[in-house]
């Protein structure tokens, strides 16, 4: 075998490894909608079409801001996967689900917050500096095997950042998949393992700040 067909069939095994990455969070939320994601409540409460008509939140209220995804009455915990540590959103504990948050309107609002580790990449940067339209096809070929749909996707963030003082990249993107609206932040640090972390705003929830300010605790911890 030629030196260059080595070297493409490992560059498409890294292609492969931060595909899985990257799209293992995007999966977790959303298969929160559409099979239930446990919490610790009981078994039988079911799942509930979160897609709002003409603005009407679960109840068929207009959503306002009593009704928002951004209720700040809940309890303030703290989430820790591996020695990475933040402080989650008003209102959000974790699932039954290892590494999975969810907010306690739950199910009527199924925003939630993913945080997984794997082993290091070692070509983290190597694999990430292929840009949006890389990140992009990733997320396209993955929604239509796994959903035989390609969504359109409108990313507004794609950026290398510092999470700890380790390297890192930050995406914000949207779409709408199986009649459900996402907006979803997104980090992928390269630390003592490749860290992913999905906050996961869906349907008419107003998430979007409360995730940005608890992705601004994110540090890391010297033990785990």
């Amino acid at each position: 075998m030629s030196i260059g067909r080595i070297r493409h069939i490992e560059s498409e095994k890294r292609k492969a490894r931060i595909r899985i990455l990257l799209t293992a969070g995007l999966f977790l939320g959303m298969f929160c909608v559409g099979a239930g994601c446990a919490k610790d409540s009981p078994a039988d409460s079911g799942v509930q079409d979160i897609v709002p008509e003409n603005g009407a939140g679960p109840d068929g209220t207009p959503v306002t801001d009593a009704w928002n995804g951004a209720d700040t009455t809940g309890t303030q915990e703290t989430a820790q996967v591996g020695k990475l540590i933040l402080t989650l959103p008003k209102g959000y504990s974790e699932s039954t689900t290892d590494g999975l948050y969810l907010n306690q309107n739950y199910p009527d609002d199924q925003s939630n917050v993913y945080i997984y580790a794997t082993e290091k990449t070692t070509d983290f940067e190597q694999v990430m500096a292929g840009g949006r339209e890389q990140f992009a096809a990733f997320l396209d070929d993955a929604y239509e095997e796994q959903y035989k749909e390609r969504p359109e996707i409108s990313m507004t963030r794609y950026e290398a950042v510092s999470v700890g003082n380790y390297p890192a990249y930050a995406v914000e993107l949207s779409y709408d998949l199986k009649g459900v609206h996402y907006v979803q932040l997104e980090y992928i640090v390269d630390a003592d393992k490749t860290y992913y972390i999905a906050f996961s705003q869906v349907g008419d929830s107003l998430w979007m700040e409360a995730f940005r300010g608890s992705a601004e605790t994110m540090i890391f911890s010297e033990a785990e």
